[in-house]
């Protein structure tokens, strides 16, 4: 009695045909995306759907072979191989067409001085911030607020209570804050949308907020000052961008204090904006320590808007809507 013929052995004696049996030559000429393209609507006869696949199947092997061969006469001839850079979506990137390049990179710098953060960077305006949250906030929201005024020095912790934002925004603004943080949170009572305006006009930008860490779950024996940390943001090739570059780097005196050695990071990655908070401790003259002591957080940048939250006639810089998802190479920061 002959044995039984196991799933594994049936797919080997499938190309076992004799379409194996043909030269060289012939498998040269086979077009493997032709055959690539064989589906069971096109073809539907399975025996001769599985001996065209194996004709390309024949063609990768030797295709294969032969490109195994020429790296090695190449190595034996002491050739210089050329290493192939690995594609990634980093290097596939595709930006819309605000992305700043040499032809309208002096359109920008020109913008930059009659924009609404030109106060800031031209006469080194210190941060005034408030920060808030909705009504009756959970003790995660209320944790992690206070765990950013410990980060960024001039933040004020303003408990919501039972106070509208117009009536918010019009005391911010009659003691000359320079920005309006608000917090949301989602159904798991942790902290879920961030809103930053700044004061008095506006822009306001709403993120997403995900992959929060909070500072006391670092368990690091470190002393945080309250001193203005250094700040590091980049990564922002677009016009939209740079205007959020500029706002994120008003939340953050313009001069740090050295002493502090603290670093504050902003890095943009694939249109997701990475927050961590480092200290940093020299070894010696070449060597530094680098601790994360926290809060860490990633932002996705949802809406950009002149004016401020409550302003609803206002138009809209940016909106990501759930169409501009679907391409992942497609960048707008």
């Amino acid at each position: 009695m002959k044995g039984k013929i196991n799933k594994k052995e049936k797919k080997k004696l499938r190309y076992m045909t004799k379409d194996k049996q043909l030269t060289i030559e012939e498998i040269e000429k086979i077009d493997i995306n032709k055959y690539n393209e064989i589906s069971r609507f096109s073809v539907k006869n399975k025996n001769k759907r599985t001996a065209l696949k194996g004709k390309a199947y024949l063609k990768k092997l030797i295709l294969r072979k032969q490109k195994k061969e020429d790296i090695q006469n190449k190595k034996s001839l002491n050739i210089p191989i050329e290493k192939k850079i690995p594609r990634s979506i980093d290097q596939l990137a595709l930006f819309d067409e605000s992305k700043i390049n040499n032809e309208n990179e002096n359109f920008l710098l020109s913008e930059k001085y009659i924009d609404e953060f030109s106060d800031y960077f031209k006469n080194n305006k210190e941060p005034n911030i408030i920060i808030t949250s909705i009504k009756r906030p959970s003790k995660n929201t209320i944790l992690f607020m206070k765990e950013l005024t410990l980060t960024f020095p001039h933040i004020f912790y303003e408990p919501r209570l039972d106070h509208s934002l117009d009536f918010l925004f019009k005391n911010a603004i009659q003691n000359d804050f320079s920005t309006f943080i608000l917090i949301e949170e989602g159904i798991d009572k942790h902290p879920k949308y961030m809103f930053i305006s700044t004061l008095p006009n506006g822009p306001t930008s709403k993120y997403s907020l995900t992959n929060i860490m909070y500072a006391h779950k670092k368990n690091a024996d470190i002393e945080i000052t309250t001193l203005p940390p250094e700040v590091y943001i980049t990564n922002f090739n677009t016009f939209i961008g740079e205007r959020i570059k500029r706002q994120l780097h008003t939340l953050v005196p313009f001069t740090p204090n050295y002493k502090g050695q603290k670093v504050v990071v902003f890095y943009n990655q694939r249109d997701f904006i990475f927050f961590r908070h480092f200290k940093y401790n020299f070894v010696d003259k070449k060597k530094c320590s680098l601790y994360e002591i926290g809060p860490g957080f990633t932002l996705q940048l949802l809406s950009l808007k002149d004016g401020l939250i409550n302003d609803k006639e206002k138009m809209y810089e940016f909106i990501l809507r759930p169409d501009m998802k679907v391409n992942r190479k497609k960048m707008y920061l």
